[in-house]
C-alpha cells in the first residue's frame, strides 16, 4: 500500500520572502516616498528639536497648530505655531543668537524640499520676515523660521537635518 500524503513533494513556503518584500516596502513609505505623515506630540517634537539643536525652550504660550514629517532620506518637518504676538519678536532674538551662521533672508526667495504642506503659508503673513541658520554643535541641519512683528502671532519653522 502507497502512502500518497508523504509521495507529493512538499510545499515550499515563501512567507519570508513577502515579509523582506513588505518591509522594503514600509521603509520607502516612510522614509524615501516625500510623503507628509503627521506627527503626535508636536509641541513635545518641535520642543525637543529647541532643546537639543539650540538649548532654547518654546514660550508658553507656543501651540503648535499644524505639523508634518517629510519622508525622505534627509528629513525635514513643517511646523505652524501660534503664540502670543508680545511673545515673537523676544523669542526670534534668542533663536538668532542660538543658531550658527544666522542670516536674515528675503521671504520670497523659493526653495525646495518637495511639496509643502497645503497649510504652509507663510506669504500670507503681514511684513513676513525669514531666518535661517544652522544648529549648534556642529550638528548636521538647520531651521528656516518665517514670522512677523505684527500683531497675527503665527510663526512657520521647517527644521531639516542632513
Amino acid at each position: 500500500m502507497t502512502n500518497f500524503a508523504s509521495a507529493q513533494p512538499k510545499r515550499k513556503h515563501y512567507w519570508h520572502r513577502w515579509l523582506v518584500l513588505g518591509a522594503i516596502v514600509f521603509y520607502f513609505l516612510f522614509c524615501c516616498s516625500g510623503l507628509h505623515w503627521p506627527m503626535w506630540n508636536a509641541r513635545g517634537r518641535l520642543a525637543g528639536h529647541l532643546s537639543n539643536d539650540l538649548h532654547l525652550t518654546l514660550p508658553v504660550s507656543a501651540k503648535v497648530v499644524h505639523a508634518v514629517r517629510v519622508a525622505t532620506r534627509d528629513p525635514g518637518e513643517y511646523y505652524a505655531v501660534e503664540m502670543n504676538a508680545a511673545d515673537i519678536m523676544p523669542f526670534m532674538a534668542q533663536v538668532r543668537t542660538a543658531m550658527t551662521d544666522a542670516a536674515d533672508k528675503d521671504a520670497g526667495e523659493p526653495w525646495v524640499m518637495g511639496r509643502a504642506p497645503d497649510w504652509w503659508k507663510p506669504q500670507d503673513l503681514v511684513q513676513v520676515k525669514r531666518l535661517d541658520g544652522r544648529m549648534r554643535d556642529d550638528l548636521q541641519g538647520g531651521y528656516m523660521w518665517y514670522y512677523s512683528s505684527s500683531s497675527s502671532g503665527a510663526v512657520y519653522v521647517f527644521w531639516f537635518e542632513n
